[in-house]
């Protein structure tokens, strides 16, 4: 009785001893959870720009101007957006990441609510255009330089 059970003990050491190694991935094991934090980061910046255009028949109603005056505040946020990413790098570099997504936090909010209280549609050119449009560039860098951060 006493041989059976080293034998039962030793074909599981044996099989203990068997393991086959693994990789281990290249980031730690957090890569899910930059992806994660790409996919928000991405959400929250993409389609906020994208939600402008809910309110577009709306702009055009309040307002009485046409389709093409309506348009450049979208195009102003888009456009703003791509020409300020060098600063957004510059600031993410010199100073640092987190300075550069609170100040685009503190745009894209003091956007937002400014435009709450638009009188006119070159108000709305200026705070929800230009003022929104600049956080933007602040979070594509965080997003960009992510994985960096991990």
């Amino acid at each position: 009785m006493e041989k059976g059970i080293r034998g039962a003990s030793s074909v599981t050491t044996m099989a203990q001893t068997k393991k086959v190694p693994g990789i281990a991935p290249p980031d730690g094991g957090w890569g899910w959870m930059i992806v994660a934090g790409c996919f928000i980061v991405t959400v929250c910046t993409r389609a906020v720009t994208r939600c402008i255009s809910i309110f577009f028949v709306e702009f055009q109603m309040q307002f009485a101007r046409d389709y093409s005056g309506t348009a450049w505040i979208h195009s102003l946020v888009d456009c703003v957006t791509m020409l300020c990413a060098p600063l957004g790098s510059f600031i993410g570099n010199r100073l640092s990441c987190r300075i550069a997504i609170i100040l685009g936090g503190f745009l894209a909010s003091t956007g937002l609510v400014l435009s709450s209280f638009a009188t006119s549609l070159e108000y709305l050119y200026l705070t929800l255009g230009i003022l929104t449009g600049g956080n933007i560039l602040y979070t594509h860098y965080f997003l960009f330089n992510l994985h960096f951060m991990l």
